[in-house]
């Protein structure tokens, strides 16, 4: 399992330039071993034929058979020899990259990455100590275990990037290095930037003590330098990996905040709406009912005039008085809408069925608004049907819907227009529906129509002084009995409001 986790983790993580490192020594030293195996059976085999040259038939045989058996024993005697005392190097090289990689792909931290990667260098190069030192963010992990000045490291920014600089290869001309490195008792330094380090200030070194091994001596050969500075790419590479990764995982922690606080405030505003929604509810069903007693008894009175029985009236007087009683009633319909939202939201909203006769009901409507539509210079007709059938259905509400739809037709219609109402006697249901060749309803505006207070741009225009919750209620009636909607409109040429009621008799109940 080792070995598959290495070829499958490490090695692709290993760059090219470590390969390049490691092949040439162990190619060397296989080379070298072949060489002098090959040179003694060379040797072996001359001497062979000098002292053996009378008998020279004789021997030759028996000369093959050793050389042959000889030639193995030859290469693993050399090839100790050679381990021992030029080779030795290179198998401890492959298992320190070995480690190097392991340490690398097995850390889960940037903090205990640097320090496997550092440890496992120490110990491959014998070194006293291994440390990283960078910018701001390695002093914030504990890292920069080596301090330096503010000159000290302008100077050490200046150094190449990706070369192994040995303390014993300085020349004269570098005394201030060497009294540094000395100083600091360092004995390697390998300066490398990161993508994360890019600036002249944001530069990585890679700091080496000198050797406490004697036996291998107190200097580093030219191959233990070379692998350092491949181990210091290695290492670059999974800084870099490692800090985007950090990078990340902040930016995801500091959205995911960032959405935490946003919800939390949202549910704040949407606690705050609910309460102002409540209050404006308590407010609107308040001033209903304490406005709909007065209008009820000017409305009562006026139509006590009307009807004469505070004496008689002029034409002029009657004109005046039904102006002023259309405008009463329209102002009920209206606190009613009201209401009847209130009720919608706290679930008081019922309706109280009994038999009426919608082409009866229509027919009650439209006498009411004969003379609006007159003044403003419209024709409204209306063909009675004689056999349409009583409807269980709520007086009050559907008289609200009815009178709604003729009184915007009225309004939404120019003069010299055409209105009219018809009732229809279906098979399953009685329609109702108000055609208008008035200015119609905008396309962009139909879907929206019906929602509470929404009104559409021409209608503002015309009529600056509406609700919108005519339409909205006007729906919400209908579907409590069961019924729907008729709507149908162009803008320019007109539109058609109405509904469908069912016969088969809906329960009273709360409309949810």
């Amino acid at each position: 399992m080792g070995s598959l986790w290495f070829f499958d983790r490490v090695i692709p993580m290993m760059p090219l330039k470590l390969l390049r490192v490691m092949l040439p020594h162990f190619l060397s030293v296989v080379c070298l071993v072949w060489l002098l195996s090959l040179f003694s059976l060379v040797v072996a085999y001359q001497g062979y034929t000098i002292a053996f040259s009378p008998l020279l038939g004789l021997t030759s045989i028996t000369i093959v058979i050793v050389t042959g058996l000889s030639y193995g024993i030859l290469v693993e005697v050399f090839g100790r020899l050679v381990k021992r005392f030029i080779g030795s190097a290179e198998p401890n090289a492959q298992a320190a990259t070995y480690r190097l990689y392991e340490a690398i792909a097995r850390s889960a931290d940037f903090h205990g990455l640097i320090l496997s990667a550092t440890d496992t260098i120490k110990q491959h190069l014998g070194a006293a100590f291994c440390n990283l030192h960078g910018s701001a963010d390695f002093g914030s992990k504990g890292l920069n275990q080596i301090e330096f000045t503010s000159d000290d490291l302008r100077f050490l920014h200046s150094l190449p990037s990706g070369v192994t600089i040995a303390i014993e290869s300085l020349g004269s001309s570098e005394e201030r290095l060497r009294t540094l490195m000395h100083g600091k008792r360092i004995a390697l330094i390998v300066r490398f930037r990161t993508a994360q380090h890019s600036t002249e200030q944001g530069a990585v070194f890679l700091l080496v003590g000198a050797k406490t091994n004697s036996k291998r001596g107190n200097s580093y050969s030219k191959q233990e330098m070379q692998w350092l500075a491949s181990a210091a790419d290695a290492l670059r590479t999974s800084i870099e990996r490692m800090l985007e990764q950090e990078k990340a995982e902040r930016h995801i922690l500091a959205l995911r905040g960032k959405a935490n606080q946003a919800i939390k405030e949202q549910r704040h505003n949407q606690a705050q709406l609910k309460s102002l929604d409540e209050t404006k509810d308590e407010f609107i069903s308040m001033a209903s009912h304490q406005l709909r007693t007065p209008l009820t008894s000017v409305k009562g009175y006026v139509s006590m005039v009307l009807e004469g029985d505070a004496g008689k009236i002029t034409p002029l007087q009657r004109k005046l008085l039904d102006q002023a009683f259309v405008s009463a009633q329209r102002m009920v319909y209206l606190i009613s809408d009201l209401l009847n939202v209130s009720r919608l939201r706290t679930g008081k909203f019922i309706i109280e069925t009994k038999p009426v006769n919608l082409a009866q009901l229509a027919d009650e409507e439209i006498e009411q608004l004969l003379a609006t539509a007159k003044g403003r210079g419209l024709e409204l007709t209306y063909q009675k049907p004689s056999d349409v059938p009583d409807l269980l259905i709520d007086e009050v509400k559907i008289r609200q819907v009815v009178m709604n739809f003729i009184d915007n037709a009225i309004y939404y219609t120019p003069t010299g227009g055409h209105i009219s109402v018809e009732v229809t006697d279906k098979k399953q249901n009685v329609e109702l529906r108000v055609k208008d060749n008035g200015m119609g309803v905008p396309k962009h505006d139909q879907h929206q129509l019906f929602t509470k207070f929404y009104r559409a741009g021409n209608a503002r225009k015309a009529r600056p002084d509406g609700t919108g919750l005519g339409l909205f209620m006007a729906q919400k009636i209908i579907i409590a009995h069961k019924g729907a909607i008729i709507f149908h409109s162009q803008e320019g040429k007109g539109s058609t409001f109405g509904f469908i009621i069912p016969k088969t008799h809906p329960e009273a109940g709360e409309l949810t």
